[in-house]
């Protein structure tokens, strides 16, 4: 609420927990649009978290009836499925929906809550992931980005989930090179911490 504050903003949505869920009355959640459930990214990772993020979210729009919603660009893939649940459904949606900015450490480390949990030495190698999504720009054609990418993890001693290059947009792999935008998306594990990070190529 401080930040809130301080960025301007004059009121705050604090609801309890029995106006976002009524106890007496079921929400209507919208049916998963396909880039939550056919990429095999962050849907076969964590294979429920897109039926709660578009029930929460869905919900959250019809009690506010927002103009504009602005989502972070570092979880590309739920980027994506708010976009295309907002698409399938203009009437109940009427809003537009903007992607923010990752924002990074001066050494590229995307910023996010589990960075807390990396020790020093641990931090250092999870400088990989930026460097990884910089060698698939370098590189020419997806398949040698997707190379270059598991190459440089892996030389940190990263577990990798997936270190792919994916449309931009369906999350389904590229079928005419660069011809549509793309993008370079990355799921690791440093000890039993998961980052996730991505970037366009």
């Amino acid at each position: 609420l401080d930040a809130a504050a301080a960025a301007g903003a004059s009121a705050a949505f604090v609801p309890a927990s029995d106006l976002i869920y009524p106890p007496d009355a079921a929400s209507t959640v919208p049916d998963l649009p396909t880039v939550a459930t056919e990429p095999r990214l962050e849907d076969a990772n964590r294979p429920h978290f897109f039926s709660g993020v578009c029930t929460v979210v869905s919900r959250l729009f019809d009690l506010v009836r927002p103009a504009h919603a602005i989502f972070g660009e570092k979880d590309w893939q739920q980027l994506q499925v708010i976009r295309a649940m907002v698409t399938a459904e203009p009437a109940r949606f009427p809003l537009q929906v903007h992607a923010g900015e990752t924002f990074r450490e001066p050494d590229g480390l995307a910023l996010s809550s589990r960075n807390a949990y990396l020790s020093p030495a641990v931090r250092q190698r999870a400088t990989a992931l930026s460097r990884a999504l910089a060698d698939a720009r370098a590189a020419d054609g997806p398949e040698a980005a997707e190379a270059a990418m598991l190459d440089r993890l892996q030389q940190a001693g990263i577990q990798v989930d997936y270190a792919v290059v994916r449309d931009a947009t369906t999350l389904l792999p590229p079928a005419d090179g660069y011809a549509s935008p793309l993008r370079a998306l990355i799921a690791a594990r440093l000890d039993s911490v998961r980052l996730i990070d991505n970037g366009p190529v």
